[in-house]
């Protein structure tokens, strides 16, 4: 099952994640998107239903009374316990693919039992004049509830993505690490400043203070100059949330960077920001029979085909406590790839031994080879 699991808080956190952003871009989304919506919004009556039928039928109660009630019962604890769970609790967990599984297993305990708090005034209020009327109401609560959630349990695995989780070994580093040198440039998570550090995310060091008030969307990319340099930039957002600025980071900052595709084909397009940079992964990486590309929505991922050998691959992560984009890709030596997953996650991916690793914290990483340092220049503000 999945981090926020069952049908009640899971529902709310991907209504305010997905709905909107479903609609502005035009997109239908994912199937689990779409299906937590059609829950929210009348799954809860149909399973209201049922439970309440079953209730009724169990404890020879008024039907109808029995079913409107239960069907509010379970609206109401997919409303609050989406807020309880989806929301503020998630202002103090950290999930990342260090322990995923955990959180995971944690969610589907705690849904169901702050399902059964959430929902316990309803059912004893349709069985409070009957004899033993609390032990009746636990039991009946703790049954009808148990069935559902089986159900919906099920329904949401099959329409999570988690192959990120199930296919993947979480490793460290160094591992990983290609015998070529390579720099990794990225945002701090606090989107304060861009970073640059190797790529084990060892000593990092500030190069440029940027100011953003959207900074989740702002992020790195590069552009070669008319002498055919490479120049690190930012597109960052200010003074109201749909205006983007680009500024230089570092001049010449590079002997071999990433540059995107749509960069090359449009340069005088407008840069994309974080959320919609997706597609093909530009590399920098010599002699690979792979390509790779990035999907628009979590479920999509990052996956990657070889002409040569057939062999293909999809590994993403979306659930619905685990909402995680892979962005800003880079294909480095040894087909290895770096990239942002999900809201902070720096990872490094080898797609054909299927390993992962965390180097560290941070948004949009970069990695280049790097220039020598009389070469580099840093932007002026």
């Amino acid at each position: 099952m999945m981090h926020r699991k069952s049908s009640r808080s899971s529902a709310l956190l991907l209504l305010l994640l997905v709905f909107p952003a479903s609609v502005a871009n035009a997109n239908p989304g994912s199937l689990l998107m779409i299906g937590t919506l059609f829950h929210l919004l009348l799954g809860n009556a149909l399973i209201g239903f049922f439970e309440g039928l079953i209730l009724a039928l169990l404890l020879r109660l008024p039907r109808i009374k029995t079913i409107i009630v239960i069907i509010l019962a379970n609206y109401f604890s997919a409303w609050a316990g989406g807020y309880l769970l989806s929301i503020k609790l998630s202002e103090y967990v950290d999930i990342t693919i260090m322990n995923v599984f955990n959180w995971l297993v944690f969610y589907v305990i705690a849904v169901y039992l702050v399902t059964l708090l959430l929902e316990f005034p309803f059912f004893w209020f349709v069985i409070r004049k009957k004899n033993k009327a609390l032990l009746k109401t636990l039991l009946s609560i703790s049954i009808v509830n148990g069935i559902s959630y089986i159900f919906l349990a099920g329904m949401y695995w099959l329409m999570s993505s988690t192959s990120i989780l199930t296919q993947l070994e979480v490793v460290s580093v160094e591992e990983l690490i290609p015998e070529d040198t390579y720099v990794l440039y990225y945002i701090s998570s606090d989107g304060n400043a861009v970073m640059r550090s190797d790529l084990a995310g060892n000593d990092p060091q500030a190069v440029k203070h940027v100011t953003s008030i959207r900074h989740e969307y702002d992020r790195l990319f590069v552009r070669q100059d008319d002498h055919g340099k490479y120049d690190l930039n930012i597109v960052i957002f200010e003074v109201n949330p749909y205006s983007k600025n680009e500024q230089t980071v570092l001049r010449n900052f590079s002997v071999l960077a990433p540059i995107e595709h749509h960069i090359l084909e449009y340069p005088e397009r407008e840069v994309r920001d974080l959320f919609f940079n997706f597609g093909p992964v530009p590399s920098i990486a010599q002699n690979s029979e792979w390509n790779y590309h990035t999907g628009l929505w979590p479920m999509e991922g990052i996956y990657g085909s070889n002409e040569i050998t057939n062999k293909k691959f999809n590994f993403a992560m979306e659930t619905p406590i685990t909402f995680w984009y892979v962005r800003n890709v880079t294909h480095i030596q040894g087909d290895l790839l770096v990239f942002q997953l999900g809201s902070d996650q720096i990872c490094m991916l080898h797609p054909e031994s299927k390993k992962i690793a965390l180097i560290t914290r941070g948004r949009a990483p970069i990695v280049a080879r790097p220039a020598s340092p009389d070469d580099q220049e840093n932007s002026t503000p």
